[in-house]
């Protein structure tokens, strides 16, 4: 077996002879004396977090203003479970308003309220909180005036007083220093006294910083209905400032969503519900309006407040007509088409056109592969809905190119098939070569059709003269301008004499009758006498005069039958990615709901005929409803449901 030699006394003891002569291995050192260490590096969260503790003034000033810019950069890493008395120190700092308003600081007593004197007003309770604390702030004398004017010593006191409100409120809004801060009686006693100061604008900043931390704190707050908080929130529905009033409304529907049990919504005034239903009418105001419908409709979901509703308020007049022309709030505007009959367009000719003599000459011109598009230019036009076999468009290239057509005009040479798809392809953007799968695939090109006639290479299409009597061929003249055509028919075919004027001779003819041969017309194969009946009918036949000066558009296929439609206008309310609807429009239904799930049972009374209440209320806003359903789809299923529950509810 292989052994590691290792010294030991026994085998070295030269190695341990000094070992005697060795320093002493220095003492255990307490954990906890390294407390008492000074940081090898300053700590700005330490400093802070003692400054705003000691209570001097420079140290606070400094904590106050480094804890600012860390709560909004680095919130995340800023915690009160992290630093003792953290809390504590920043309520104590707000509640120093108190020594500004009133000439007294608040004493936050750590005691039962049952072990200390009722007679003292001027104390808060922070371990139980204070249940008389609206009693005892009305107790105080405000010694401010209503100046507004303020000394430099006033000033800086009050901006320390928001600094410690702002920190709060950017530490509130993590969840778990929310959740935190909300275990803290004192707290909710510091927002009471903060939202109870005077009505002055200098104390604005600083009541919205705690509304705002109410809104973060309260998912976590036990609240009822005599609370001094709650008591608070509603006097503020009263406020004339917006931001109070929609962070106040805002503020209950959240206690009321989190805190069910409680209902502490069904304990409220009707001047308060007066104006809360007054704000639905502030279309202009969406954040607003739709804080409203939040709070309207967690106050209708008991009965006993709607049942407060019908007796406090005329609803067929004052609530129900404004929730129902909510209904289309945020809709815009969509056209719906609902098609009786399509369209049918006439197929596409099945010719493809050959380039008569002098097209062709111009044509012979250009090399390959220009004149391949140029040929394509004259022959065919773009068209999504159409499409041409590779075969066909081939052969009628290799027909027009590869034969001696012309007398004196030798035959060019043609491009192969690879070369002649691709340019093909590049001349037509919309062309596309496919293979269609089936039993015998078939090569195409998607995406153009041939021409009725050749266009030169101006763009103009020919005109041919079709003059030919039965029998006969034609003459097939070919001209670009229509007025050249005119006169050639009525000069050559017809033998009018034109007049010095630029007319023609229509004078009747009895010894020299005219007929018309254009494309083997059939009604007058017999020859009349009426010179300018007959003239008029073959001008029928040929082209309008058009401006020369600019090619005209291709025509489109032919409509053989119309598209017969309807159109609606529709307008849709909001929905989420599942198509499911939410906002205003549909917070006002939701709202309408709950008011007819409430409505009592019993009928009307004299004042409206024994009437069922449903009825009554919603009686009149019945063919409202109804259109709303129809001209809304994003409601429609909700709607007509609300409908159904109305007719069958008793």
């Amino acid at each position: 077996m292989d052994v590691i030699e290792h010294d030991t006394p026994s085998n070295r003891r030269g190695v341990f002879a000094t070992s005697s002569l060795r320093l002493p291995l220095p003492p255990d050192i307490d954990p906890l004396m390294t407390l008492a260490l000074p940081d090898q590096v300053p700590n700005i969260y330490r400093f802070c977090w003692m400054g705003i503790r000691s209570d001097i003034d420079k140290e606070v000033d400094f904590a106050l203003h480094h804890l600012i810019v860390i709560s909004d950069e680095r919130g995340d890493k800023l915690k009160f479970s992290d630093f003792n008395m953290l809390a504590e120190s920043l309520v104590k700092q707000v509640l120093k308003v108190s020594l500004l308003v009133y000439g007294k600081q608040w004493v936050i007593e750590l005691d039962h309220p049952n072990n200390v004197s009722s007679k003292n007003l001027n104390i808060i309770f922070a371990l139980t909180g204070t249940p008389d604390l609206l009693h005892r702030i009305q107790s105080k004398k405000v010694c401010l005036d209503d100046t507004n004017l303020e000394d430099e010593s006033f000033r800086i006191r009050l901006q320390r007083v928001n600094q410690a409100a702002l920190i709060i409120r950017n530490m509130c809004l993590l969840e778990e220093n929310a959740r935190w801060f909300a275990e803290e009686p004192l707290l909710r006693d510091c927002a009471t006294i903060i939202l109870n100061l005077p009505c002055q604008d200098r104390f604005i900043e600083l009541k919205n910083y705690f509304l705002e931390i109410i809104e973060q704190t309260c998912p976590f707050w036990d609240i009822w209905d005599q609370d001094p908080l709650y008591q608070t929130l509603i006097k503020l529905i009263s406020s004339e400032d917006r931001f109070q009033l929609l962070t106040g409304l805002k503020c209950l529907s959240l206690f009321a969503i989190e805190r069910i049990e409680s209902k502490i919504i069904d304990r409220i005034p009707s001047q308060t519900i007066e104006q809360v239903i007054r704000l639905t009418l502030l279309k202009q105001d969406p954040e607003l309006l739709s804080v409203a419908l939040d709070f309207l409709y967690q106050f209708s979901r008991y009965q006993l407040n709607v049942q407060q509703l019908v007796a406090d308020f005329n609803l067929p007049v004052d609530l129900i007509p404004h929730l129902v022309h909510l209904l289309d709030y945020g809709s815009v505007v969509r056209n719906k088409e609902i098609i009786d009959q399509a369209e049918r367009k006439a197929p596409p000719s099945n010719q493809i056109p050959v380039p008569h003599q002098d097209l062709y000459r111009d044509l012979v011109k250009h090399s390959e592969p220009e004149r391949c598009s140029l040929w394509l230019k004259c022959c065919f036009v773009e068209d999504p809905e159409c499409e041409i076999t590779q075969l066909a468009i081939w052969q009628a290239y290799q027909a027009c190119f590869s034969q001696n057509r012309i007398p004196g005009v030798q035959s060019a040479d043609t491009l192969q098939a690879t070369e002649f798809i691709s340019t093909v392809s590049n001349t037509f953007s919309s062309a596309q070569a496919k293979v269609v799968e089936g039993p015998s695939a078939r090569f195409i090109i998607r995406g153009i059709r041939p021409l009725e006639t050749t266009y030169n290479l101006d763009g103009f299409p020919s005109l041919h003269c079709l003059w030919g009597k039965q029998g006969e061929i034609r003459c097939d003249h070919v001209f670009i301008d229509p007025a050249i055509l005119r006169n050639h028919v009525f000069q050559d075919h017809l033998q009018l004499s034109p007049l010095a004027s630029g007319g023609w001779d229509l004078q009747p003819q009895p010894s020299n009758p005219r007929a018309c041969h254009w494309d083997f017309c059939s009604e007058y194969l017999a020859p009349t006498p009426n010179i300018a009946q007959i003239a008029g009918h073959v001008s029928a036949h040929l082209p309008p005069l058009r401006d020369m000066s600019k090619p005209p558009p291709v025509p489109p296929r032919a409509i053989i039958q119309p598209k017969c439609a309807r159109l609606f206008k529709l307008y849709p309310t909001p929905v989420d990615e599942h198509g499911e609807p939410y906002g205003i429009a549909y917070k006002a239904l939701l709202v309408m709901r709950y008011i007819l799930i409430g409505l009592p049972s019993t009928p009307s009374g004299n004042r409206y005929n024994n009437l069922p209440w449903r009825k009554v209320v919603f009686g009149s806003q019945r063919s409202h409803l109804i259109e709303a359903a129809t001209e809304n789809p994003s409601l429609t299923k909700e709607i007509f449901a609300f409908l159904n529950e109305l007719d069958s509810s008793s």
